[in-house]
């Protein structure tokens, strides 16, 4: 987006998505997010390319084209606009022109995908004191996500960066403590999130 004026090639979120595709398909611990970002922004900014468009609007054809992925494999139209976005800065701010092509582009990638799917049970709110709970679920959201980026980092850059261990055996060591915590939770190793579906409702060490 910001070094190449929107130029995204279409090959290595293909080649991604059919990896990730695999992966699911055999069982593995992947989720289809990324994939499916990186796969609708390179569709979105190889048809601007097709057809000639400027570079602006090539940017913005690459926004909309991770709106719509995002906003169809979370089924949020609203939140797959805003992250599209909001996720190309370091700083707190979106890309302004983007956000209503992103946001029809969501809708449309959200009503595609579930008229094949199917829209199931909406979600509905039977009273506005509902929204408390959920605002303080955001809030301890954005705190565990603050956490869990400083807990990265510090593995990352100090752990790992200041032990000397050779560069390929950081991510053997990695591999083989996922695999033992997989053994001991199997729940943890699913890519459908009902780990944290059983976490929710309480049935996480039940049977799966």
């Amino acid at each position: 987006f910001h070094r190449d004026m929107g130029e995204l090639k279409l090959k290595a979120p293909l080649v991604k998505g059919a990896a990730s595709v695999g992966v699911i398909s055999c069982g593995g611990s992947a989720g289809p997010e990324g994939p499916i970002a990186a796969l609708g922004a390179a569709i979105g900014s190889s048809f601007g390319r097709l057809v000639g468009l400027t570079a602006r609007e090539r940017r913005i054809l690459l926004v909309a084209g991770c709106a719509a992925g995002v906003g169809a494999i979370f089924r949020c139209p609203l939140g797959g606009a805003l992250f599209a976005a909001g996720i190309l800065y370091s700083e707190p701010e979106f890309e302004a022109e983007s956000i209503v092509p992103g946001f029809v582009a969501s809708v449309m990638g959200y009503s595609v995908f579930m008229s094949f799917w199917g829209f199931g049970e909406p979600l509905v709110f039977r009273s506005a004191v509902e929204l408390i709970p959920y605002a303080m679920l955001g809030l301890l959201c954005g705190l565990m996500a603050i956490f869990f980026s400083v807990c990265v980092r510090t593995v990352e850059h100090k752990m790992v960066g200041r032990s000397g261990l050779p560069r390929w055996l950081a991510p053997a060591l990695g591999g083989l403590a996922t695999g033992g915590l997989a053994c001991l939770f199997p729940q943890v190793m699913d890519g459908r999130y009902i780990f944290v579906q059983g976490a929710v409702d309480g049935s996480l060490f039940g049977d799966s």
